[in-house]
């Protein structure tokens, strides 16, 4: 078998998850989604799959242009118009199929279980700080590099999300319930131990409806699934984790958005709103530390009906479809109510990771076999 894009894509994914975990710089995050998915996948399209590409296309077409609508609202300049293609760029090569198996899949599986891995080494040295401290520390470290815990989280817990919906409830759906119990308990734990560890409460509702699309998709499984979930917050609760988590209040969130809106009726437009500006929110904080009201307050009720109409796309695909990716998704969904500065990034930023991977992915999820590749 001749080495293809269809294999080398999934290897190119797996480089640009984990990208995010090491010492790189911005630039050469971006120089490994450009080089390894961005280029590859665009010409492999245009020389052999251009009929595949444009079916692609015309699946896209709607959700892109709501994209572009709000990006030429918020972009200070031109150069800021290309993300709408790197989205478009990084959609088609995660749904890349050979094998039966897109590149998101792949790629996102072996990337996973290094995150795992990952997760391993930081939960015993949170352990051994957190005993020398004497209390539960909040671990803002990857590799002993500084990092932000809420997006190390994220892409934690995505991972999580995905090995389970993808890779351990098909097993365990299969063996007996006691099992399935016993593995999605352990699940829950993890999910709520990577919460904690990064004190990071913006995963929290992230999670919260990751669970509630999981007992959507997965019918008969729903009440064993409840009942762990119920465990598993009682046991949380029953260790203190509800203390970890309410030391930190709200981080003045509320302050910052009433600000935020304050702003955007008084000074503003409020149909096409602030922009990118220099303005400190509640007098420290550069941005609105929530992805919706970063759109609303950049790009004024004209972008941000735009980002509604987007997401109710997104949501009737998902739910039609009754995709995997969708409670993946949410996950990032969930976290932007208390995190980040708006949605469209370069690839550099983790929301790529949590957010716009598995969202793509389930907005193409009807396309699956109008996609797929020969071997």
């Amino acid at each position: 078998m001749t080495f293809r894009v269809t294999h080398w894509l999934p290897l190119a994914i797996t480089a640009f998850c984990l990208s995010h975990a090491l010492p790189l710089s911005s630039k050469m995050i971006n120089n490994v989604f450009y080089a390894g998915i961005a280029v590859p996948a665009i010409a492999h399209f245009c020389f052999q799959q251009r009929d595949t590409l444009w079916a692609m296309t015309k699946t896209l077409l709607a959700p892109l242009a709501l994209i572009l609508v709000i990006s030429i609202i918020a972009a200070e300049s031109l150069s800021d118009l290309k993300f709408t293609l790197y989205l478009f760029l990084f959609a088609i090569s995660l749904n890349l199929r050979n094998e039966g198996k897109s590149s998101a899949e792949k790629g996102l599986f072996f990337a996973s279980l290094v995150w795992m891995v990952i997760l391993s080494a930081i939960t015993l040295h949170w352990a051994i700080l957190s005993f020398e401290a004497g209390e539960s520390i909040r671990y803002s470290q990857i590799l002993g590099i500084q990092a932000n815990p809420v997006h190390v989280a994220l892409i934690i817990a995505t991972s999580l999300g995905f090995l389970w919906i993808f890779h351990l409830e098909p097993i365990l759906r299969e063996k007996s319930t006691a099992l399935y119990a016993v593995g999605f308990l352990s699940c829950v734990a993890l999910f709520l131990l990577t919460v904690i560890i990064f004190q990071a409460r913006s995963a929290l509702v992230g999670l919260a409806l990751f669970f509630a699309f999981s007992l959507y998709i997965q019918g008969k499984r729903a009440v064993i699934m409840l009942l762990v979930i119920a465990m598993g917050i009682t046991l949380a609760i029953s260790l203190g984790a509800d203390d970890v988590l309410a030391h930190r209040g709200l981080s003045y969130r509320p302050a910052i958005w009433q600000d935020a809106i304050e702003r955007l009726l008084l000074t503003c437009s409020l149909a096409w709103g602030c922009g990118h500006d220099d303005y400190l929110f509640a007098g420290q904080f550069p941005h609105p530390h929530s992805g919706y009201i970063s759109v609303l307050y950049q790009t004024g009720v004209v972008g941000f009906s735009a980002f509604t109409l987007f997401a109710l796309i997104f949501f009737f695909r998902g739910v039609r479809s009754r995709s995997r990716w969708l409670p993946v998704a949410m996950i990032g969904w969930g976290a932007l109510i208390t995190t980040s500065n708006g949605m469209f990034t370069s690839p550099s930023h983790p929301l790529w990771i949590y957010f716009w991977l598995p969202t793509l992915m389930c907005l193409l999820e009807q396309q699956e076999d109008a996609h797929r590749l020969p071997d």
